[in-house]
C-alpha cells in the first residue's frame, strides 16, 4: 500500500488547520500554518514521514509562540520518538511527533486531534491502470478513537495536481476534476478493519492527479488526506505487448533495458520498493514503444551514444533495471580512450543531478575536455552509496547501502567496457550525500580512482580509514555559508596533514551547501586534469 508522507500527517495533526484546506487551490502560496509545514516537507518527499516531522518540530521550536513548559514537553516527546524508530516502531513515533508538532502549533491535544493525526490514506497502485478499478483505503497508523454525535464520513475525490511520478510528494491539488463517492465510517476501528474504496477512472484522461479522502464530522472536516496517481492507458496490456516483441530480439542489452524502465519503475512504485523525483509515465511508456520500434527495425540509438542520454541496465541482484545519467562529449569516436568523471547526487535528488544543474555546466566542463560523466542513482534517491553513517542510515532497510555502492561501481564498469575509456584518469566526485558517498568509494576503490573530490562533507575523523587515501590525491570543497560540511572540511583537512598527506582544501566564498559545488566545477576538473595513475597505463 502507499502512503502519503506529508499530508496526512502534517494537514491532520490539526484538525482546524485541516477544516481550512480549501477545496479548490490553484497555485496560490501556502497561508495556514499547517500548509507552510506541508510545503517545507514537499521539497523533501524520500524523507521518512517520522524524520520529516522531527525536523518540522525543530524548526519551530525556536519560533512557536507557546510558553516554555509546552516547548520543553514538545522536546521531551521528540526524544521519546527517536527510540521507537530505531525499534522500527514507528506508529507510536508518529503518535508522539504528532503531539508534539500540535502543541508547538498552540493547540490541545484532545481526542479528535490524536484520531486526525493517526489517519493515512494508502493505495494499491501509484501508477494505475486506467483500465482496471483503482483500490484506495483509509486506515491509522496507531490505534485511536473518536466518538461522533453524528457518524463519521469519507467523501473521496480526484483532482487535478501532483507531479508525476513523485510518489510521495504532496503539493496543493488543483480544482476538484470528480467528486467520487461518500460513504459512511461509522465508528469502525479503522487500525484493524480499514476501510477500502474503489474508483473507477476508465474515462479521466491519462495523467497526473490526486487522490482526495476526507474524513468528516458531519460536514466538518477532521482530516484531509490526499495522495499522487498517475493514470496510464492499458498500461498493462501494453506491457505485456512490449515483453513478447522484446522476445524476438538478441543482443542490444542497455536499449532493451531503456524498453522495460518505465513498466519496471512502475512495479516498483506500487510495491512500495521504489522513488522516482519526477517521470511522464505516459510519455515514457511511448519512448519505450518507440525505441523498440527502432530495434526491430535493427536500429539501435542507445549504444555509444554520444551527448547527454538516460541509460539503465539490469541490476541482476537486485532484480530491478537501474537507470542512470550520462554525458559523452560529442567529439568521442570509437577507439578514443576518454577519462569518466563519476559523479554522486545528493540527498533528495537523482541521477539527472548533476548533468542538469547549473544550467547544464557539467556537459559544458565535459564537453571543453572532452571527457564523460556518469551519473548513477545510487539504487535509490537516498541509498547513500555504500556510507552508512549520517542522519540517514536508519532508513537504510536491509542491502540499500550495499547495492547503492555496487549500483555506482557497476554504472562506472558499463561506460568504462561500452565507450573503452581510459582506466588510469577515473575520477569520482559528489556533493553532501554524494560528498559522503565519495569519501566511501574513492576509500575503498582507492586503487580504481585517479582523485577524488567530496564537496559538503566532511568524513568522521576518528574512523575514518586513512591510510587507504595515503597515495590519493585529495580536493576538498565546502561552502563559507555551509557551517557543519565546512567543520568537516577543516577537521578532515587537518587530520590528513597530521598523517602526512597533502589535500586541496577549498572554502567557497560566500558558498551555500548547492553553490559551493557549482561554483568549483570548474576547478575540480582542473584538479583531476593534474593526475593519473602510473599504474593503470
Amino acid at each position: 500500500m502507499r502512503v502519503s508522507h506529508v499530508a496526512a500527517i502534517v494537514l491532520a495533526t490539526a484538525s482546524t488547520l485541516a477544516a481550512q484546506a480549501p477545496r479548490v487551490n490553484p497555485e496560490r502560496a501556502p497561508e495556514t500554518p499547517a500548509e507552510v509545514i506541508a510545503a517545507m516537507a514537499a521539497r523533501e518527499p524520500y524523507r521518512p514521514d517520522v524524520q520529516i516531522m522531527t525536523s518540522m518540530i525543530r524548526a519551530l521550536l525556536p519560533a512557536a509562540a507557546v510558553g516554555p513548559e509546552v516547548k520543553a514537553a514538545a522536546e521531551r516527546l521528540s526524544a521519546d520518538a527517536t527510540p521507537l524508530i530505531r525499534a522500527g516502531n514507528t506508529g507510536d513515533a508518529r503518535r508522539k511527533l504528532a503531539q508534539a508538532l500540535t502543541t508547538l502549533l498552540g493547540r490541545p491535544w484532545t481526542p479528535k486531534e490524536e484520531y486526525a493525526a493517526s489517519l493515512v490514506l494508502r493505495t494499491d497502485m501509484t501508477v494505475a491502470d486506467t483500465a482496471s478499478p483503482f483500490i484506495a483505503q483509509v486506515a491509522q497508523r496507531y490505534a485511536a478513537r473518536y466518538d461522533s454525535a453524528t457518524g463519521l464520513k469519507l467523501r473521496a475525490s480526484l483532482a487535478a495536481g501532483g507531479l508525476p511520478g513523485r510518489a510521495d510528494v504532496v503539493v496543493p491539488t488543483g480544482e476538484i476534476i470528480r467528486e467520487m463517492v461518500t460513504y459512511d465510517l461509522g465508528s469502525r476501528d479503522l487500525n484493524d478493519s480499514p476501510f477500502r474504496f474503489d474508483l473507477l477512472l476508465g474515462d479521466v484522461a491519462e495523467g497526473s492527479y490526486m487522490v482526495v479522502a476526507e474524513v468528516l464530522d458531519g460536514s466538518e472536516p477532521i482530516a484531509r488526506l490526499v495522495t499522487p496517481v498517475y493514470l496510464v492507458r492499458n498500461l498493462r496490456a501494453r506491457q505485456a505487448a512490449v515483453e513478447r516483441r522484446l522476445a524476438a530480439i538478441t543482443g542490444h542489452d542497455s536499449a532493451a533495458a531503456s524498453v522495460r524502465f518505465p513498466f519496471d519503475l512502475a512495479r516498483g512504485l506500487n510495491t512500495m520498493t521504489r522513488e522516482v523525483n519526477q517521470f511522464d509515465f505516459g510519455v515514457e511508456v511511448r519512448r519505450s514503444e518507440e525505441l523498440l520500434a527502432q530495434l526491430e527495425s535493427g536500429s539501435d540509438p542507445v549504444y555509444q551514444a554520444t551527448g547527454d542520454t538516460r541509460r539503465h541496465y539490469h541490476f541482476a541482484d537486485a532484480g530491478e533495471v537501474m537507470p542512470y545519467r550520462l554525458y559523452v562529449p560529442t567529439t568521442w569516436a570509437p577507439g578514443k580512450k576518454l577519462p569518466i568523471v563519476l559523479a554522486l547526487h545528493g540527498s533528495q535528488l537523482d541521477e539527472s543531478n548533476f548533468i542538469t544543474r547549473a544550467d547544464g555546466r557539467m556537459k559544458s566542463l565535459a564537453e571543453k575536455y572532452g571527457w564523460i560523466v556518469a551519473a548513477p542513482l545510487g539504487y535509490r534517491i537516498n541509498g547513500g552509496y555504500g556510507y552508512t553513517g549520517g542522519a540517514m542510515a536508519m532508513f537504510r532497510p536491509g542491502r540499500t547501502a550495499e547495492f547503492s555502492e555496487r549500483d555506482a561501481m557497476n554504472v562506472l564498469e558499463l561506460v568504462v567496457t561500452e565507450y573503452g575509456a581510459d582506466r588510469s584518469r577515473l575520477y569520482v566526485m559528489g556533493n553532501s550525500m554524494g560528498g559522503s558517498g565519495t569519501w566511501h568509494l574513492g576509500s575503498k576503490y582507492a586503487s580504481t580512482f585517479a582523485a577524488m573530490a567530496p564537496c559538503g562533507s566532511g568524513t568522521n575523523a576518528e574512523s575514518f580509514a586513512w591510510d587507504r587515501l595515503k597515495d590519493m590525491p585529495v580536493m576538498i570543497v565546502a561552502g563559507e555559508l555551509d557551517p557543519n560540511p565546512l567543520a568537516g572540511l577543516r577537521n578532515a583537512v587537518k587530520t590528513m596533514r597530521e598523517r602526512g598527506m597533502s589535500p586541496v582544501a577549498v572554502e567557497v566564498p560566500g558558498g551555500t551547501h548547492s553553490g559551493a559545488v557549482e561554483a568549483m566545477m570548474p576547478g575540480i576538473f582542473e584538479f583531476f586534469a593534474r593526475h593519473q595513475r602510473t599504474d593503470r597505463r
